[in-house]
């Protein structure tokens, strides 16, 4: 035999509660917390629904209110620039080629000074150019109008009264004077301002721009067609603000950029219809003032939208992104969602408490049970719940007394059963055996034979009755154990010597090789008895020519004891009932063994009132192991 020690290190301890009892605990925490997350969570996620929904709405329409924003100060700076160009001359005159060269001169000059335009026509009625100015702000005039209010070397003395000679003067020749078919003037001269289309000049976007001169009595009596610099729109569009990081820009008809708030996006002149957002925009496929969002050039996620500036056809696009547009909402997302996972943790911790309280009188009354189930009826519950609990509390206890009152009866009558049948079966045994013995004369082979059946059936009668009255003594606390030091290899080598026979019988050979002293505290008969009944059992089931080998463990102060054998096996639900009484395994293998049931009962309450465990390990076909622990006191080797 070989001894081994060992020390758990951290075991735990604790009350545990019953299996029925733990799932009933987690379906009342399941629906605790069911019932009170799903209206968290669904009032949760529907504010959180809400205030996205809500942000959504919010820069929708403060995108709306930037690009109509941006539309109004466009309209107004283009309007600016008609009105720039618009003249009324105080003149009862035909055309404008009827003014004198300094009022024309004075015109033209201011004309430029409030458009600012690249360049500037006044055209008569019948679509002559008469005069020009340049940016660099140098005039020319039609030779036909020179000719006519200039002397021979004079052409007129400007607002400093300095004479200008007709020699320094430009002259536009008549063929390219000549615009009458122009549209520029075509529009304007029936009365209607001129938009042109758009061209790009160093990068910069430029228009004509025509408009009509009257005189005093609101006739017209000329054109004023100029070729104007909108680099302005992206100062405009510059000082719209949206947001820290959102910004618009201007496309016109052909999808080119006008204006730009975000030059890594789009850039003056650059097409932008290969942006599919910006075609189906441009198509009128997108609704205005939709929520829409994209990945942008960039490959940065943006809320789109667009804007159409009447009568001209450019549209306004507004690009926001979403992590800015957000951002006002943010932090409030933020503390919305931590307010829900506290709840959530809180209710889980609310939850798990009123499921333990809830829990707690049914563990109370399972534990009851479980003593009932014992056989301590001394044990009384004791709830105050002031609830349905307490009442099932008294109830028990009623059930209680008549259970106490029905064992006391019982463990009499079998007491005193087993006691009455003692006697008759003990005679019966002494004078079968006398007889048997030839004491009362020779017995015939024929009755003796039948006398050796009556005798066997005796035998198990008389282990019946004993085996009642140990039952009885238990049941009702009169099991008498006598607690005293003593050597368990020398009473297992005596139990070994005792049945050896029996396993001669079948071939089967009993392995115990230990040759140390071991003291442990137990009673020496009750400890034969254990001994016999488990060795017993294992030469019982064990298939013939087997071997069972018994061997010992110390562990943490007690010795355990193995007996082990290579017979049947027996099954878990067959393990779980084995210490009942009563309880054998009845299968076919079992059918012929005798037995009657109470051995391992007896068994285990000898050696749980000498302070030990008894447990058994097995599987189907490979046999079991029975071990009991006892309190080790010392070994000697």
């Amino acid at each position: 035999m070989i001894i081994r020690s060992r020390k758990k290190q951290g075991e735990l301890q604790g009350k545990r509660e019953c299996p029925g009892v733990s799932k009933f605990k987690a379906k009342v925490l399941l629906i605790f917390i069911l019932i009170s997350s799903i209206p968290l969570l669904v009032i949760s996620f529907g504010n959180l629904y809400l205030v996205i929904h809500s942000r959504e709405s919010e820069i929708v329409d403060q995108q709306k209110l930037a690009m109509e924003n941006a539309s109004a100060k466009i309209g107004k700076y283009l309007q600016e620039k008609f009105d720039g160009l618009n003249l009324v001359i105080s003149a009862p005159m035909k055309s404008v080629s009827d003014l004198h060269v300094n009022d024309l001169d004075f015109l033209l000059l201011n004309s430029f000074n409030v458009s600012a335009p690249l360049s500037l026509d006044f055209i008569n009625p019948e679509g002559e150019i008469v005069a020009r100015i340049n940016k660099e702000r140098q005039a020319q005039y039609a030779k036909d109008f020179i000719l006519k209010h200039s002397s021979s070397t004079l052409f007129y003395k400007n607002l400093d009264q300095e004479k200008v000679l007709r020699s320094a003067i430009r002259g536009i020749s008549a063929l390219e004077a000549n615009v009458a078919k122009s549209p520029d003037f075509l529009e304007a001269i029936k009365g209607e301002n001129y938009f042109g289309p758009l061209e790009f000049s160093d990068s910069k976007p430029v228009v004509r721009l025509a408009t009509q001169i009257r005189n005093q009595s609101g006739d017209i009596i000329g054109v004023v067609s100029a070729e104007v610099s909108l680099s302005d729109m992206d100062t405009i569009i510059n000082e719209v603000i949206l947001g820290e990081e959102g910004y618009l820009y201007v496309l016109d008809k052909d999808g080119r950029v006008l204006a730009s708030g975000n030059r890594r996006i789009a850039n003056i002149g650059m097409s932008l219809l290969d942006i599919p957002f910006v075609r189906e925009a441009m198509n009128n496929v997108i609704e205005e003032y939709e929520f829409v969002t994209y990945h942008n050039a960039l490959d940065k996620k943006v809320v789109f939208s667009d804007l159409e500036i009447k009568d001209i056809g450019w549209r306004i696009f507004s690009e926001w992104p979403i992590t800015d547009a957000f951002s006002v909402i943010s932090n409030l997302l933020g503390l919305s969602i931590a307010i829900t996972v506290v709840s959530l943790i809180l209710v889980i911790i609310l939850a798990i408490i009123l499921s333990g309280q809830i829990v707690k009188p049914i563990n109370k009354l399972i534990k009851g049970a479980q003593e009932i189930s014992k056989g301590n009826f001394d044990h009384k519950m004791n709830l105050k719940t002031n609830d349905e609990f307490m009442i099932l509390n008294d109830k028990f206890n009623e059930m209680i007394e008549v259970l106490k009152e029905n064992q006391k009866l019982k463990d009499e009558f079998v007491f005193i059963a087993a006691h009455e049948l003692r006697t008759p079966v003990t005679a019966i045994k002494g004078y079968v055996s006398m007889i048997l013995e030839d004491s009362f004369g020779e017995v015939p082979e024929k009755i003796r034979e039948n006398l050796m059946v009556v005798n066997s059936s005796n035998d198990r009668l008389v282990q019946l009755v004993q085996d009642l009255l140990q039952v009885a003594r238990s049941d009702a606390g009169k099991m008498k154990v006598e607690m005293t030091e003593l050597d368990i290899v020398k009473n297992i080598k005596h139990v070994i010597q005792e049945i050896k026979s029996l396993a001669d019988k079948k071939g089967i050979e009993l392995v115990y090789t230990e040759e140390n002293s071991i003291q442990v505290q137990a009673d020496t008969y009750k400890l034969k008895e254990v001994l016999i009944n488990i060795i017993g059992n294992a030469i019982k089931y064990t298939l013939d020519n087997g071997s069972i080998e018994i061997e010992h463990e110390e562990k943490d102060g007690m010795l355990i004891t193995k007996i082990k054998d290579h017979g049947m096996g027996m099954t878990q639900e067959e393990v779980n009932n084995l210490f009942q009484k009563f309880y054998r395994v009845q299968n076919s293998d079992t059918a012929k063994i005798e037995g009657t049931g109470l051995g391992l009962f007896i068994c285990k309450e000898i050696i749980e009132r000498m302070g030990g465990k008894i447990w058994v390990e097995s599987k189907k076909g490979e046999g079991s192991v029975f071990s009991f622990s006892l309190k080790v006191v010392r070994i000697l080797k």
